[in-house]
């Protein structure tokens, strides 16, 4: 299971990466050609709209992973361990249930609107929906892995002082 979510997390990292890279220079482009050469690139915007939603989206998936959401930190640092596993518990359940219901109904809007066509590119809206449940699906995996992670902590009966989901990425000071 961890090579699986190793692989995962460096494909979302190649992927929310490269989408960033192309959002800075897709802006600077539009920025240089609208205002030094009066020649704006029509699609542009609308590109660049599209892209964020998925980058952003996407970019949820690590939160979740990390534990970087929002959370009570305060008031759980000084709470005992079981307290803490049972808030985590509580919130890897909510995240579960919150992204089956927006994979529901993400694929239901995205379904609804994919005849609909952007108004710049004339392509189909379903690509910007679909960033919705696709998203979703990440946030469900790593929810359930939390899950478990935070069962396996209980029922071996560790003592540990830290939570089972780490509060940030180990690579952000």
């Amino acid at each position: 299971m961890d090579k699986f979510f190793g692989i995962v997390e460096k494909l979302l990292h190649a992927v929310i990466g490269t989408i960033f890279g192309l959002l800075a220079a897709v802006t600077f482009l539009q920025v240089i050609l609208r205002y030094v050469f009066h020649a704006p690139v029509i699609w542009a915007d609308e590109w660049l709209r599209f892209t964020f939603v998925w980058g952003v989206l996407l970019a949820v998936t690590l939160g979740i992973k990390d534990g970087s959401h929002i959370a009570l930190d305060h008031l759980l640092d000084k709470a005992p361990n079981w307290l803490k596993h049972g808030f985590q518990l509580i919130v890897a359940s909510g995240i579960i249930l919150f992204s089956a219901a927006i994979i529901y109904e993400g694929l239901l809007i995205t379904r609804d609107v994919a005849a609909t066509k952007s108004p710049a590119m004339r392509i189909s809206l379903g690509y910007l929906y679909a960033a919705v449940p696709v998203s979703a699906v990440f946030w469900l995996l790593y929810a359930v892995k939390n899950l478990i992670a935070v069962f396996m902590t209980v029922y071996t009966f560790e003592e540990t002082s830290e939570p089972v989901v780490p509060a940030q990425s180990p690579d952000r000071p």
